[in-house]
Formats: structure tokens, C-alpha cells, sequence
């Protein structure tokens, strides 16, 4: 809780609305153990219950993340549970785009669709997926994590960016959204070219957002 507070003060210091959080889920004993399982969201909601007030004084909302290397499954019980006992005003969402395709390999936009009215942030990011044989391998797992930029005009990536925006444009987060992307160049002069050309893709889906939001 202390650890949390420190980075809402964070937040109130630098003008930031939103905290993202990575709320880590130690799914493998909960299939082992369900009264650990128990034990853990005890534990979760008494910090949340003491965190909520801070919070909310300090005008700084706190967002989930969709995670990398735990099921699907096992995040929706999750958000089910924490959006049920908090209040939007508190609690919200941040989707990953690249994780999703990681996890939700069913629905890359599951989460999206699922959670968009507490979409408060964002970490848009290009992703391949995972073939299906590698998904159980965290350490593969995160070697896909590929954080490039979206629609790579290398033509990598499997998500569909107009989905995206849709959904994007009918959420409460401050526009633009953002991006979480890796800028891997030979020398400062090519990172700083691809920094350019992801600056224009960002302004491109920001302008599809808005068009999205104009014909909803």
C-alpha cells in the first residue's frame, strides 16, 4: 500500500490522472490451492480498501493491466472481481494490445470489448501472437512480446486497427491514446527516423479514433 500511495503522489506531482498497474496474479497456486486463492483477494481488497481513499483525494484513478504470461481466464475472474467492488471513480482498465494477442489468442479484443467503459489508459503496441505450441512457455512468452508499432509497415502483426480504434473511441481515457512501442535502430540517426515515422502513425490512429467516435 505505501508502495502504491508513493506512486499516486507520483502521479499528483507530474499532473498524471491515471496510474497503470500491473496486478500480478499468482495463478498457479490458486489451481493448486483454493483457499489461497481466498486468502490472496483477502489481502488484495483489504490494500485496495485502504488505497481507495488516497486515491480519490488525490484526484489519481488506478488501472489494470491485461497481463502477459497468465490465462485469460484467470485475468477476467480478476477484473469481475475488482470492478465489482470498486467504483469507476477508483478502478479502471488499461488495455495491452500486444498482450492480448498473447493471452487472448481466442479474441484478441475480448478485454477491449469486455471492459471499455473503465478503459482509462492505454499500451497500444503491434503484435504476431504466439503459436499455439509455444503458449504455455513464459519465457517464450515474452520473447513475442514484440512492442512494435501499429500497423507496422513492415506488414507484421495480426491486429486489426480499426478495431481498435472503435473501441477506443468509446471509452472515457484522455486522447490521445497511447502507444508502448520498442525503437530498435542501427544508430541515433535511424531511431530517431523511426521515432518520426511512429510520431505519423500515431497521429493516424488518433485521427481514426475520431472518426470512429464521429460515426458511432
Amino acid at each position: 500500500v505505501d508502495l502504491l500511495k508513493n506512486r499516486i503522489d507520483l502521479c499528483s506531482h507530474i499532473g498524471a490522472e491515471v496510474m497503470v498497474l500491473h496486478m500480478q496474479l499468482p495463478w498457479k497456486l490458486f489451481e493448486e490451492s483454493p483457499q489461497d486463492k481466498m486468502d490472496y483477494y483477502r489481502q488484495v481488497f483489504r490494500s485496495f480498501d485502504e488505497l481507495q481513499p488516497y486515491a480519490k483525494a488525490a484526484g489519481v484513478r488506478v488501472a489494470l493491466e491485461n497481463l502477459i504470461v497468465t490465462p485469460w481466464q484467470v485475468q477476467d475472474e480478476e477484473f469481475e472481481r475488482m470492478f465489482d467492488r470498486y467504483d469507476s471513480d477508483f478502478l479502471g482498465f488499461t488495455f495491452d494490445s500486444g498482450h492480448a494477442s498473447l493471452q487472448c489468442r481466442h479474441d484478441f479484443y475480448y478485454f477491449l470489448r469486455k471492459y471499455y467503459s473503465r478503459m482509462y489508459a492505454t499500451h497500444l503496441q503491434e503484435n504476431e501472437s504466439i503459436p499455439e505450441e509455444l503458449a504455455g512457455d513464459d519465457t517464450e512468452i515474452l520473447r513475442y512480446d514484440r512492442h512494435w508499432v501499429p500497423m507496422d509497415p513492415r506488414g507484421h502483426g495480426k491486429l486489426d486497427w480499426k478495431e481498435i480504434a472503435k473501441w477506443v473511441a468509446k471509452a472515457p481515457l484522455d486522447l490521445p491514446a497511447d502507444f508502448e512501442v520498442g525503437i530498435y535502430g542501427k544508430d541515433e540517426a535511424d531511431e530517431m527516423a523511426q521515432l518520426i515515422a511512429c510520431r505519423e502513425t500515431a497521429e493516424k490512429f488518433y485521427q481514426m479514433v475520431l472518426d470512429a467516435k464521429q460515426n458511432a
